[in-house]
């Protein structure tokens, strides 16, 4: 039985004003059992730090693997939801100013990729993963085989954040580390963002 014949039934009346007075407060029911609001949707929007963070630039130009060059940046993030627990994640700096942590090694090259137009690695294109209570950020990459040949595309774990969707925050840090013939990666220390 349709939901029309079925108000027709239980109100015993035909006339129209009924009918309509029936199938609208039958719509309004329909319209509080919506779905929530999942949380790769709520957290969609404009987010930013609540203080300027230490972003590491890492290398092994050096020798050994260790953190070459500081910036103290405050950092805006652009968030899109894209489908259920996907989102995708731009992060625009504010930079700061460029601390070398290496002085005991020339670092140029390194020097000359943050102090570009762009900031070095900014802006950062990533991917999210969404649950109720962590926000994971992926960077593409390509993965090489034993001997160093380029066989694919993959997504690698860049960012872990705490998500608290009460207040909106989140809490959590960057972590990425690329090798090929040398390593290069970038490090923050634990950031807060706010939406």
């Amino acid at each position: 039985m349709t939901p029309l014949k079925t108000l027709l039934a239980l109100s015993g009346r035909t006339t129209l004003p009924a009918v309509l007075i029936g199938w609208f407060s039958f719509a309004a029911l329909l319209s509080c059992h919506q779905k929530e609001i999942i949380p790769a949707q709520q957290i969609a929007g404009t987010w930013s730090t609540e203080w300027p963070v230490n972003f590491y630039q890492e290398s092994d130009t050096c020798g050994t693997y260790e953190k070459v060059l500081l910036k103290q940046i405050s950092m805006t993030w652009t968030i899109t939801y894209m489908a259920t627990d996907t989102v995708h994640v731009v992060v625009s700096p504010a930079l700061g100013t460029l601390i070398n942590l290496a002085p005991h090694c020339s670092v140029n090259d390194t020097l000359v990729y943050w102090t570009s137009a762009t900031g070095g690695y900014f802006p950062l294109n990533l991917h999210g993963v969404v649950t109720s209570s962590n926000l994971i950020l992926q960077e593409i990459q390509p993965y090489y085989d034993s001997v160093g040949a380029a066989k694919q595309l993959i997504f690698v774990d860049v960012g872990n954040f705490d998500l608290d969707l009460t207040s909106n925050r989140m809490r959590g840090l960057f972590l990425e580390k690329y090798c090929t013939s040398h390593c290069r990666g970038y490090q923050t220390d634990t950031l807060v963002m706010q939406k």
